[in-house]
């Protein structure tokens, strides 16, 4: 009997992890292990300094070497390292996935599942949260719920990026690259103190790449990518027990995109030849494709320590807009419709934090308050359906929401071994929108029921208004075996606020709510050169937000009922002081278990969607880096191999066959020269290498059925880095 792609992935995976424990074992006793070993990482994810491995929670931490080594500039670099973690970009807006809860609203309505913060600041708009993936210090991803200490929209999990302190001596840096589709990046930095109690640190970066799709129509490259931007931080000793830290950041970019193009070859029959491709990294396109994103913020951080108690105050700041956001709705040389979708938003937030901590026992509590005005408006020109009587469509939106929580989380030894833990968050949320939707023309019938508040040249829609309140909370109990090795087993809830869908005139949904229970092991093992962290998870999840795509409208729905289940593993052996081998596994099953719902590509009635999967869900997923470094006479040369692999996985909920990301491969590596001095090192590279073409993201549209968009084909260069 021949044995599925699928299956050999799972059974090559768990030989490699089972191989990595063996091997370890063999080589514990050896003098070169006994000399090697796992670096301790700091993390913060619990507001607190403290060991990763101590924290009982999944948790995936990359410090500024790992990131450098490892090749991760960006939120699907990220992705691949993390066990049950599924990335894809549709729209200009990172779609992150963790254990199949994340996001997919196109439209700018909504927050992520999966909440990022750059140095304790919330980016609460999706289309920003991969903007700021260069110059970190560390990243922390955080699996699961994490609404207590985070509150709400860290539904699926939390991903922490903190940027690197000011440094006490002077110290700069310059790095230069160039690749193909004549991808270059430029960044430099410096920093050090300017007193004896001041110190800063400036860093600029500049990068640009030619589209990786060609528009056959017109000649033109698409899918490009150029932006500039810095950041700035200045960290004050204001007493002996006060500290101020300051960070402010800017980027801007220009996109060609983003790019959707047919990816049905039955929806094409009978369009003329030309007028489309099904070629991954082609397109035949008539419309433009020119968006603009900027991001603009920064965050003032006071620490006061009184002894026994400690005081943390955060204040932010963030400007986002995503002007023009221009392209080709239906991917064809055809007239047919062009998209423009508009976005810009003020967020302020503050958050008090009061920690302390005893022989015993520590604790936490705090306050947070966060306001956004946001403007999102979504146009929709449609001379394709002239003879439908429809010639545009135009939702302007402002919205303006404000949440306030209060939150307490404790933690108390019960022995030296074993610990209890838990919390709970309550959260007030008020949202107010006013939304006006305009259609150029009258309809005719069955046409008007679908947007059915939209009169002729004038506004419907109105001002609407939401107050919600919620409560999330934990409960766990921590055995702690050893020191180098720990049980725990916990409860944790979720939520994900609700909203007005920006089309289908305002309509309202409803907040989604997660139950999930886990139970985990973090143990570093054999003379601490294994690390090897598992988990098992159950997630109860309720109403889910799906977006779907209705003639040119765009609608969210609840899902009312989803379940969830799934084993993680996560592996690094460092056996001596020349290799490194780090490797991740996911099993997950990700079900709707009650969603009535109809597909409007195929315009069929209102099924019940129960056993198909959550978008972004695969059944399994996992990755395998090998990495060797050989000392030189003259410096060290380190070679890296990396591998990802995916089961198939949903990108549409109605279950048909095209709806589906089938598996896929993909290959990476690099070999970099260090320096003796460690002062300068130049590393060659390759990601994606067998230049697999696959789906980050999946819409459907009338007339030409799915549109899809392509992760970026293979990528290679050359990259320089100079340190003083």
């Amino acid at each position: 009997m021949s044995i599925s792609r699928a299956h050999a992935h799972r059974a090559a995976f768990a030989v490699l992890l089972s191989g990595v424990a063996a091997a370890a074992a063999a080589a514990g006793g050896s003098a070169m292990a006994a000399s090697a070993g796992i670096e301790e990482v700091i993390v913060t994810a619990e507001k607190r300094s403290e060991n990763v491995q101590r924290i009982p929670t999944s948790i995936s931490a990359f410090t500024a070497d790992d990131l450098q080594v490892r090749g991760i500039a960006t939120m699907g670099d990220l992705a691949q390292q993390v066990p049950g973690v599924n990335f894809g970009e549709v729209a200009g807006s990172p779609q992150i996935a963790a254990r199949g809860v994340g996001f997919g609203l196109l439209t700018g309505a909504g927050e992520g599942s999966v909440a990022v913060h750059i140095d304790g600041l919330y980016l609460s708009r999706p289309a920003s949260t991969g903007m700021l993936m260069r110059d970190l210090d560390r990243v922390e991803f955080l699996r699961g719920p994490q609404g207590t200490l985070y509150g709400r929209n860290a539904v699926g999990g939390v991903v922490n990026l903190i940027s690197p302190p000011a440094p006490d001596v002077f110290s700069a840096g310059l790095s230069a690259s160039y690749g193909n589709f004549d991808a270059y990046e430029v960044s430099a930095y410096a920093g050090g103190p300017l007193s004896e109690s001041v110190r800063a640190r400036l860093y600029l970066e500049k990068d640009d790449h030619a589209g990786y799709v060609k528009n056959i129509f017109n000649g033109k490259r698409v899918d490009g990518l150029g932006g500039y931007g810095g950041r700035f931080t200045l960290d004050a000793d204001l007493t002996a027990n006060a500290k101020f830290s300051l960070r402010v950041f800017h980027r801007k970019e220009n996109l060609s995109g983003p790019v959707y193009k047919p990816i049905d070859a039955a929806a094409m029959v009978g369009f003329p030849p030309g007028t489309y491709s099904l070629d991954p990294y082609k397109i035949a396109a008539d419309g433009d494709y020119d968006s603009d994103r900027e991001i603009t913020g920064g965050s003032g951080r006071f620490d006061v320590d009184f002894g026994s108690i400690h005081l943390v105050s955060i204040t932010g700041y963030v400007h986002f807009r995503f002007t023009e956001n221009t392209y080709d709705g239906d991917g064809t040389a055809l007239p047919i419709f062009t998209v423009t979708r508009p976005e810009k938003s003020n967020t302020i937030s503050q958050e008090f934090n009061l920690l302390g901590s005893g022989e015993s026992y520590n604790w936490i509590v705090g306050a947070y308050y966060l306001h956004q005005r946001q403007n999102t408006d979504f146009f929709t020109y449609t001379p394709g359906y002239a003879a439908f009587g429809i010639t545009e469509l135009d939702d302007l939106t402002k919205q303006d929401e404000g949440s306030f929580s209060l939150f307490g989380d404790a933690t108390y030894h019960l022995t030296p071994s074993v610990s209890v833990y838990g919390g709970a968050r309550g959260i007030w949320e008020n949202q107010k929108i006013d939304h006006t939707d305009i259609t150029h023309t009258t309809l005719p019938a069955p046409y008007d029921a679908i947007i059915a508040c939209s009169p002729t040249m004038a506004g419907s829609g109105g001002q609407m208004s939401l107050d919600r309140s919620a409560v999330t909370g934990r409960a766990g109990i921590k055995y702690q075996r050893s020191e180098q090795s720990n049980l725990y087993a916990q409860y944790s809830r979720g939520y994900k606020s609700g909203g007005f869908g920006l089309s289908s005139c305002g309509n309202s949904f409803k907040p989604e709510t997660l139950n999930a229970f886990e139970v985990g092991s973090k143990n570093v093992l054999f003379d601490g050169t294994l690390q090897l962290n598992g988990a098992a998870y159950y997630y109860d999840y309720s109403d889910l937000q799906v977006e779907k795509v209705v003639l040119t409208s765009l609608d969210v729905a609840n899902a009312d009922s989803s379940r969830v289940y799934g084993l993680e593993l996560e592996a690094l052996w460092v056996p001596d002081d020349r290799w490194q081998i780090n490797a991740t596994s996911s099993f997950m099953h990700a079900r709707y278990e009650d969603f009535l719902d109809a597909d409007p590509l195929t315009g069929g009635p209102v099924t019940q969607l129960r056993g198909n999967p959550l978008n972004r869900a695969p059944d399994w997923s996992g990755s395998l880096g090998v990495q060797y470094t050989q000392p030189l006479s003259i410096g060290a040369l380190l070679v890296r191999g990396e591998l990802y692999a995916t089961t198939k996985y949903a990108l549409r909920p109605y279950g048909e066959p095209g709806d589906f990301q089938k598996g896929y491969t993909t290959l990476g590596g690099s070999v970099t020269y260090i320096s003796a001095d460690e002062k300068w090192r130049i590393r060659a590279y390759v990601r994606n290498a067998t230049d697999e073409a696959y789906l980050e993201g999946m819409l459907n549209s009338a007339g030409t059925g799915r549109l899809g968009v392509y992760a970026p084909p293979r990528l290679y260069g050359v990259e320089l880095k100079l340190a003083y």
